[in-house]
This record gives structure tokens, C-alpha cells and sequence, in this order.
């Protein structure tokens, strides 16, 4: 969690008012102002964004390699030699939660195994499938992507309505993940 926020209380023009300096959920402009202020931290510790993609930050390091940092919304996934360290070049300006060794993110389980990361979906799918197992019930487990003796084009079935749908494109959506 990377978060940084300010609340300035005003009196004037016989109101009271507030301005939020800083990221605020829900506001309108709250992801923007977060991109800003993370931005502005990462910048004044020595990173600089990615040409390639918005999200990237790097800085060279004493011996030619790079450390990295991953944004996205107020999470952050450090890549490093030395991740506490930057870890706690980032605690001077907000506070942190949840350091430590990378387990899950973005819907990814990392796995370490003989100094090398793995990377996939098993947890998120793991999860999905409870979820829709307990919206849709049990569900048929197979090797093919439908059964053998399976005919669509044979479909007599009427076309989904309202919140079936959503729960086809949910369905859908897991399985592109």
C-alpha cells in the first residue's frame, strides 16, 4: 500500500471547507492526484519512469544493475538487490503496509524456487472457482475446452437475460485471465 495524504481545514466566506492535498478514494481526481504524489516520492528518491511503460520506475545502482518498482493504483512491487532498503526510502515520505516477500499481486502468485521467481494464476483461478462454484454449483471438470460429445450448433437454449448475462461475461472474463 502506497498512500499519502494532507487535510487542510478552512474558514471563510461563512463556510467551512477543506482541501485534500493529496489522494482521497472516491474522489473525482484521486487516481490522478495518487499518480502525481507517488510520482513526486519516487522522483525525489532517485527513480525515473520508464520510457517504455508509466508504470516502471528505475534507478542504476553502484554497480551498473537496476533496482525497479512496479506502480499500479497504491500497491508497488520493488525489484531489487536490496528491496528494504528502498523500502524504507519510501517510509520517509508515507507509510508502507504489507512489505515483505512478494506472495500474490495482481491476480499472480510468485513462488521463489532455487533463486528464480515463478509467476501464474493458480491462486486467482483457485479463488474464481470457488466463487463460481458457489454461485453456479459444482462444476464439470474437463480435458478439452467443452465435451466430446458436444454439438452448439444444436443449441435450442434461449438467449440470456438480464443479470445471467453478467454472470456469462464474469464467466468469461475469469477464463481469459
Amino acid at each position: 500500500y502506497f498512500g499519502l495524504i494532507e487535510v487542510q481545514f478552512f474558514e471563510g466566506h461563512g463556510c467551512e471547507y477543506i482541501v485534500v492535498v493529496g489522494n482521497w478514494y472516491g474522489l473525482p481526481t484521486a487516481g490522478r492526484r495518487h499518480g502525481v504524489n507517488s510520482g513526486r516520492i519516487l522522483r525525489e528518491i532517485g527513480f525515473v519512469r520508464s520510457t517504455g511503460e508509466d508504470n516502471i520506475w528505475m534507478r542504476m545502482t553502484d554497480d551498473g544493475s537496476y533496482d525497479y518498482i512496479g506502480v499500479y493504483v497504491d500497491d508497488i512491487v520493488v525489484v531489487s538487490h536490496v528491496p528494504e532498503l528502498i523500502a524504507e526510502e519510501i517510509r520517509e515520505h508515507v507509510d508502507l503496509k504489507d512489505t515483505g516477500q512478494l506472495d500474490y499481486f495482481l491476480g499472480k502468485s510468485f513462488r521463489e524456487h532455487e533463486g528464480i521467481y515463478k509467476v501464474g494464476p493458480v491462486r486467482y483461478l483457485q479463488e474464481q472457482l470457488v466463487d463460481l462454484e458457489n454461485e453456479l454449483g459444482p462444476i464439470r471438470k474437463y480435458k478439452t475446452p467443452m465435451a466430446s460429445d458436444d454439438h452448439p450448433e444444436l443449441d435450442k437454449s434461449t438467449e440470456l437475460r438480464g443479470k445471467d448475462i453478467k454472470k456469462y461475461q464474469r464467466i468469461l472474463g475469469t477464463l481469459q485471465w
